[in-house]
């Protein structure tokens, strides 16, 4: 079965005049800003983007272009907020969605969310995650079944279960140089999800040699999906963060109005043109636009340097004297 993969991750904007809207609080500054203080006034927003495969010179690369947002609410959980927004994007029929989660989203409540509407999630989980094996065989006589197994932590199954991962090698993207990485994975099962019954689930331990790096912890409740494509599909889910930037250099933090409702429809309004220019970047629609020649940047199929060439191309001449082609 085909398989479709999604990306959810928050982002904050700066707002410091928008105190009419309830949503504007004070968030941790995730970059240190000369000047500025630790907490960030404004906004976060919630984006979902879908990941797709572009074939480069370097082979195969993950992408991803925003389909929508949703403004936090004080009183609501972003776990909770990306399972409604799963839920409003009406995802077709027929096909596997898998949501690519960061560390800070995987969690109950979005595992019961997503999991009501059909679809799966994949996800990296803290070092101190408990999951559970299967139990052993039971005796018929015992009234009540045991639902759960042996528990450990994640950080302590290379140790404690090493019988129970099933290792294998594979080739990685890692500080700019391809490596061979090992991968360990497990089927097991996770508590407090469902009332009575366990959540199958199939960890995924990934392994640096020669580096001083932490091993990767990741979840996925998709137990037909490969571990070694679990790996390299989570290894795509930063692109999400390009996607922040050009939303960003669209305007996502210069709104001027006031009203929860303006406040909430400007985030789509930037998906819906980040969207565009991807498909005019990517050749999906074809638009003829002025080269800018800049040698300092050569690129000219980028989202951002479409928006340039689109600006270049409604910018009125200077001078009327010379013949312009009909565009």
């Amino acid at each position: 079965m085909e398989r479709l993969f999604w990306i959810a991750d928050a982002t904050y904007t700066e707002k410091p005049h928008a105190r009419q809207v309830a949503s504007t609080g004070l968030f941790h500054r995730t970059k240190k800003v000369a000047g500025r203080a630790k907490h960030l006034p404004g906004h976060c927003y919630v984006f979902a983007a879908l990941m797709y495969e572009t074939v480069t010179a370097a082979g195969k690369r993950w992408a991803s272009v925003l389909v929508g947002a949703l403004l936090y609410v004080k009183g609501r959980s972003i776990p909770k907020l990306v399972g409604q927004l799963a839920g409003h994007l009406r995802l077709p029929e027929g096909v596997r969605h898998v949501g690519v989660e960061d560390r800070g989203l995987i969690s109950r409540p979005l595992l019961r969310a997503v999991g009501s509407l059909g679809q799966f999630v994949l996800g990296r989980v803290r070092c101190n995650q408990v999951v559970y094996f299967a139990p052993l065989r039971q005796s018929a006589r015992r009234r009540r079944p045991k639902l759960f197994g042996q528990k450990c932590r994640v950080d302590k199954l290379l140790t404690r279960f090493p019988q129970r991962l099933r290792p294998q090698k594979m080739r990685l993207q890692v500080r700019g140089k391809e490596r061979t990485v090992n991968v360990f994975d497990s089927q097991v099962l996770l508590r407090g999800v469902w009332s009575g019954r366990a959540c199958p689930a199939r960890v995924i331990v990934v392994v640096i040699p020669g580096l001083k790096l932490k091993p990767w912890y990741l979840i996925t409740t998709d137990l037909t999906l490969d571990p070694g494509e679990v790996v390299r599909v989570y290894d795509g889910r930063y692109q999400i963060e390009v996607n922040f930037d050009e939303a960003k250099e669209l305007g996502l933090g210069h709104y001027q109005g006031r009203s929860g409702q303006g406040v909430r429809r400007w985030p789509l309004f930037l998906s819906f043109a980040q969207m565009i220019l991807k498909f005019i970047a990517t050749g999906f629609i074809s638009v003829s636009l002025p080269e800018l020649n800049w040698p300092w940047y050569t690129k000219e199929n980028t989202v951002g340097q479409v928006r340039r060439r689109l600006i270049e191309l409604g910018r009125p001449p200077i001078s009327r004297a010379k013949t312009i082609p009909a565009t």
